[in-house]
This record gives C-alpha cells, sequence and structure tokens, in this order.
C-alpha cells in the first residue's frame, strides 16, 4: 500500500467519524446519499491539498472548512453550531495525532517521526491515531448525552472498550512492525487485519444505532398506546357526563319556559331570554352526529380557548363516522396536538380544520399558523422539539391510521403564508 493510499484511507477514516458524530448531534435535513457523496468530495479536496502541498497549516484549515460546509449544507446546525463542531473535530485530530505519536515515542524511547517512511508503520500509526480521534468523539456524545439527561438515545458505555481494545491491539501490531523485520506476507495480513477491526467496528455501531432506534420506536408506540386507552376511557366519561348535562339543560330550558310564562312580565321575559341564550350556546355540545368527533372537538376548542388559539372548525358533509373510536382518537390527536404546538408559537395563532365529501372522497384538511419550518427530509418530517410541524413518530401514527381506512396522508409547508397544512382523503366508505 503506497502512502498516498494510505492518506487517503485516514482521510475516509476521517469522514467516517465526523459522518457518525454529526448523525447523533444534529438533525440530518437532506437525504443521505447527498451526503455522503457531498463529504467524499470535499474530503477528496482535503487529500488532494494534503498530497500536494504537504502544508500542516494549510491542510488543517481546509479540514476545517471540510467539516463546517458538511455540517452546515447537510444538517440542521446553525452557523454557530457548525463552527464549534468543525473546531472541536479539526482540534481532536490534532490532539490525538499529537497525543499518540507523543505516547508512542515516550513509551518505545524511540523517535516515532523517523519511520514515517515504512508503510506499515505508517499505515498502524494511523490507525492508532484515528481510533483515538473516534475514541474522544465518542467521549464527548456520551457525555453530551447523559448531560442533557435524554434517556432515549444513551449509549452504553460498555461499547467505548471497543476503540480501546482496537488501539490496544494497534499498538502490538506497531510495536512488531518497529522491532521485527516483517515479511511481506505477514505485512500485508497485518493491513488486512487493522481494516477488519476498522470495518467490524463501524458494522457494530451502525448495527447499535439502528437497534437501539428500533427499540426507541417500539417505546414509543407503547406509550401511544397506553395514551390513546387512556384517552378512550377519558372521552366515554366525558361522553356519560355530557348525556346528563344534556339532560340537565333540557330541563333548566323547559323551567325557564314555564316561568317565563306564569310571570307575563316583560322584564322578565327579557331577563330569562337572555338566560336561555347563554344556555343554548353552551348547551350545543357538537352537531357532526359522531360523538367521539365533537367530543374530541370540544377538548381542542377548550385548549385553544386556554393558549390564547383562534380555532375554527368545518364540518358539514363528512364526519369521519366510518373510522372506529380509538382510530379517530388517535387520529385527531396527533394532528391537533402538533397543530397547536406550532400554532401556539407563532403570532398568528390560528388552526383550521373541515372535514368535508369531496368527489367520492371524505377530505380532512388542517390549516394551523407556524412561523418556524419543519425538519424534514424530503416528506419525511423529524421529532424534536423545536420541530414547527409534526413530530415524527406522530405521523407514522397518522400513516398508519389513515392507510387502515384507504386514507392518503400528505403535508405541505407554506413559507409565504407561514402555513403548515395537512390533508387526508379517504375514500368514501359507503
Amino acid at each position: 500500500m503506497g502512502m498516498n493510499l494510505i492518506v487517503i484511507f485516514a482521510h475516509v477514516l476521517e469522514f467516517i467519524i465526523l459522518w457518525a458524530f454529526a448523525d447523533r448531534v444534529f438533525v440530518r435535513k437532506r437525504p443521505l446519499w447527498q451526503a455522503l457523496l457531498a463529504g467524499m468530495g470535499l474530503y477528496g479536496i482535503c487529500v488532494a491539498v494534503f498530497i500536494l502541498f504537504h502544508n500542516t497549516i494549510l491542510n488543517t484549515s481546509v479540514s476545517a472548512v471540510a467539516v463546517f460546509l458538511f455540517v452546515f449544507l447537510f444538517y440542521n446546525a446553525k452557523i454557530k453550531g457548525a463552527v464549534l463542531t468543525s473546531l472541536f473535530i479539526t482540534l481532536s485530530v490534532m490532539a490525538t495525532d499529537l497525543i499518540t505519536m507523543s505516547a508512542l515515542s515516550f513509551i518505545l524511547d524511540k523517535d516515532i517521526t523517523a519511520y514515517a517512511q515504512n508503510e506499515l508503520i505508517f499505515f498502524l500509526m494511523v490507525c492508532l491515531c484515528k481510533t483515538m480521534h473516534w475514541f474522544v468523539t465518542r467521549i464527548a456524545i456520551t457525555a453530551g448525552i447523559y448531560l442533557k439527561g435524554r434517556q432515549e438515545k444513551r449509549f452504553p458505555l460498555f461499547l467505548l472498550l471497543y476503540p480501546l481494545c482496537s488501539m490496544a491491539i494497534f499498538y502490538i501490531l506497531f510495536v512488531i512492525a518497529l522491532e521485527y523485520r516483517v515479511s511481506r506476507t505477514i505485512t500485508l495480513s497485518i493491513f488486512i487485519t487493522c481494516i477488519a477491526i476498522l470495518l467490524s467496528a463501524v458494522l457494530t455501531y451502525i448495527f447499535y444505532s439502528r437497534t437501539s432506534k428500533q427499540i426507541d420506536d417500539l417505546f414509543h408506540s407503547q406509550r401511544e398506546l397506553e395514551r390513546v386507552e387512556t384517552d378512550i376511557a377519558y372521552y366515554a366519561l366525558l361522553d356519560r357526563q355530557n348525556e346528563v348535562l344534556k339532560q340537565l339543560t333540557h330541563d333548566e330550558k323547559n323551567h325557564l319556559s314555564t316561568i317565563k310564562a306564569l310571570a307575563n312580565d316583560p322584564n322578565v321575559d327579557a331577563y330569562i331570554d337572555s338566560i336561555y341564550n347563554e344556555i343554548r350556546y353552551h348547551s350545543m355540545f357538537g352537531n357532526t352526529e359522531n360523538k367521539y368527533l365533537d367530543l374530541v372537538l370540544n377538548k381542542y376548542q377548550a385548549i385553544c380557548n386556554e393558549t390564547g388559539i383562534t380555532f375554527t372548525v368545518s364540518v358539514k358533509t363528512a364526519n369521519l363516522s366510518f373510522i372506529e373510536a380509538a382510530d379517530l382518537i388517535t387520529l385527531l390527536s396527533n394532528i391537533l396536538d402538533n397543530a397547536v404546538d406550532a400554532a401556539k408559537d407563532s403570532k398568528e395563532r390560528t388552526i383550521e380544520l373541515s372535514i368535508n365529501r369531496r368527489n367520492g372522497f371524505d377530505v380532512l384538511t388542517c390549516t394551523n399558523s407556524c412561523d418556524t419550518p419543519p425538519l424534514c427530509e424530503g416528506k419525511r418530517l423529524f421529532t424534536t422539539k423545536k420541530s414547527a410541524g409534526f413530530h415524527g413518530l406522530g405521523v407514522k401514527s397518522i400513516e398508519k391510521t389513515a392507510a387502515k381506512y384507504r386514507g392518503e396522508f400528505d403535508w405541505v409547508y407554506d413559507g409565504a403564508e407561514k402555513q403548515f397544512i395537512v390533508n387526508i382523503a379517504f375514500f368514501h366508505q359507503t
């Protein structure tokens, strides 16, 4: 393996470490393949500068700019976040290289830089330095996760043994290469072994990350199921209370009508009419002819009143009566919860919900004011408290429920009007 190939290999490792770090710290805003292609292109420039100029300051500067551009362009990172990431990654590379080579020189009592022309020794030094760099970034990520208390993102500390064990293996091979004349066959074997160790480490972390995400999704799905069960019980109790209240209201209106007739006094009539209108207003528990739809709408009307949001509802020619109560509650709760979250932080503070029949489809449309564009990759929305649209897991629940009833779910963000719009078209259920 030539020296230039080793340099390329070193930069590939640096890019993989940067990608793993950025994916863990930030939310990616562009497709993965675009990020990887652009990242490889940026690091290709770094390789060319390294090989052509052999200038440490220039190499470091170009690498720092490459890190900044990669994070800023492909992740939800502001300029400050991208700059800090660039500084951290660049300083980590410099520090781990310096510490590793200084430690080797001190332990072995040799000037390690004098052996840099030996391809095998240079390769093993690269493996040691980049594994140390990887270890430092993992420590930083883990420390940040624990400090923020993000339970669902915590990283098992025992996995940090992997880079430590890898560095121990690389050190032993380094000593062997330094102290003994190694045959070409053994040299090739060491190259292959080191690459296999690094590859297995990358695959282990990828497998763990995916498994962890699946467990997190399962956990959130379980929580969503428990929430739906609680909501069903709540709405059932509310329905019973409303039935009693309706009866009481009906009786009260009859009593007032009787008093009005007996009094035969214009002042009493006017007073009773004012009371009657107030009772009639508050006795309108909903007229969609779908009691669970009415209950959900009444709940969110109360929430919007408390939070200063104007909630407008238009249910004219359809009422989603074909959707089971549990699914209707899940669907509307996810839509309106996130609509409220976005609207209450917006300037206009409005939510408009309409359910109508059009051309053989029952169409549900929810439009809420939303000053900040949602975090997304294509039509995929991400789970974050700062996201202006839906939380990612809420969208999955909506899509699943809509599909169960032959519904097509779509969303769009109107930047000009600063509105987040959800549309679900259900094929008319007969």
